[in-house]
């Protein structure tokens, strides 16, 4: 049996939707029943495009939190293998220390309870913002370094990582999978899929930045094949192809049929923008749309090599097109 965290999430209902396909038995950890849902419509819209049957029946849901150390140890009796999918992603700097908190700290409740029950191997979904950046292309090797310019995600998804080879060094095996910015079906007011409520409203401007999408089924099928292997305390960057920002909302524009963006938003005025909006309304309790970091990496010029994933797993990854057509067709928020 397999024990998944953030099985609700965009990663996890993937996770557990290609579990099934595999016969495999997971207990998932969940903290409000409503959170279910998304798994059971994702099962519903992949039965739906595959012509399976596939049931959320076969789950075992427990109620929980990564931050609930008790709980968490309990869930994990009788695991063989973790798959830590759980993480809050937020760019806003008064959210700072709720993700050390959750994303830190939580994975250092993890792999404590993983530790304590003898678990086989350890899966951990980490993120680019874990990687270091670089002009050209940005490689597993590639250093991470703090700077002023470092958002408060980045920070607390490489804190995670350590505590994840901090397990490695007591002798669990683990491997870590650095994805992108990732697509797929699901709740468009939620995590990364936002970017598709955004791209709906049909923004005439766009940022000259560049980053790269994968497609949540790549993350998932890739986690498995982690979790088959013997191999520990690698890392993966999950990135299905590099892309402008211009070029994805001008292909996110045409399958919405909405209008495309046209013009060029100055990087001054959209960073000056940001910062009123997050302080302004963070004065007021409320939390602004668009936060300084994720503005300035609006502008960044990221490319990401897969060349380790697709070589040593011999694995082909989505394309952007693939993967834009799977998100919008699977919007099970309306």
């Amino acid at each position: 049996m397999v024990f998944i965290t953030g099985s609700s999430g965009l990663v996890g209902s993937h996770l557990i939707y290609a579990l099934a396909v595999k016969g495999e038995k997971v207990r998932a950890l969940y903290r409000s029943k409503e959170s279910i849902k998304n798994v059971q419509s994702l099962f519903a819209y992949y039965n739906k495009v595959n012509n399976t049957s596939y049931s959320t029946d076969f789950v075992e849901w427990v109620e929980g939190d990564i931050l609930d150390t008790t709980s968490l140890d309990l869930a994990m009796k009788g695991i063989k293998t973790v798959f830590h999918c759980a993480a809050t992603v937020t760019f806003l700097k008064a959210d700072f220390h709720t993700c050390i908190k959750v994303n830190r700290i939580g994975t250092a409740n993890v792999v404590n309870a993983c530790l304590t029950n003898k678990i086989e191997k350890l899966c951990y979904v980490s993120s680019t913002a874990a990687i270091g950046t670089a002009k050209g292309l940005i490689t597993e090797e590639t250093k991470w370094t703090p700077g002023r310019l470092v958002s408060g995600y980045s920070v607390s998804k490489h804190s995670a990582e350590k505590e994840v080879f901090r397990g490695a060094a007591e002798g669990l095996k683990v491997s870590i999978v650095n994805p992108c910015l990732i697509l797929g079906p699901g709740n468009w007011n939620q995590s990364s899929l936002t970017l598709l409520q955004a791209a709906l409203k049909a923004p005439p401007f766009f940022t000259s930045g560049t980053n790269a999408i994968v497609d949540a089924r790549d993350v998932a099928n890739f986690l498995i094949l982690l979790s088959e292997s013997d191999e520990s305390e690698e890392k993966y960057l999950l990135i299905g192809e590099n892309i402008s920002f211009q070029e994805l909302f001008t292909k996110l524009s045409i399958q919405l049929n909405v209008r495309k963006p046209k013009y060029k938003m100055n990087p001054i005025v959209a960073k000056l923008s940001a910062f009123i909006l997050e302080y302004v309304m963070g004065f007021f309790g409320k939390k602004s749309p668009v936060s300084i970091e994720s503005m300035q990496s609006a502008y960044k010029q990221l490319s990401y090599s897969n060349k380790k994933a697709r070589e040593r797993f011999n694995y082909t990854f989505y394309s952007v097109d693939e993967s834009i057509e799977n998100a919008i067709n699977g919007r099970f928020d309306v």
